[in-house]
């Protein structure tokens, strides 16, 4: 074999090896990036749950105000 035959060669085993190695690491990259943001993600949506419940909570409380206060304006009407 000549001797450029087998630096081709060996410039293509690099590369391929170079490649696999540059593809492994993209790989586990993408690998950590996509659990931390599932993690994220699980702390909005718990977060997210939260606000939503409070806002519920302050539903009923508004109703609750709102009856509490027509009754004291029956009651005041009684009075009177």
């Amino acid at each position: 074999m000549s001797d450029a035959l087998i630096t081709v060669i060996g410039v293509i085993g690099a590369s391929f090896l170079t490649f696999l190695g540059s593809m492994y690491s993209t790989r586990k990259s993408a690998s950590k990036t996509e659990a931390l943001i599932l993690y994220r993600l699980g702390i909005i949506e718990e977060k997210q749950d939260k606000y939503n419940n409070m806002i519920e909570r302050t539903f009923k409380l508004e109703s609750r105000a709102d009856l509490h206060d027509q009754r004291i304006v029956e009651l005041e009407k009684h009075n009177h």
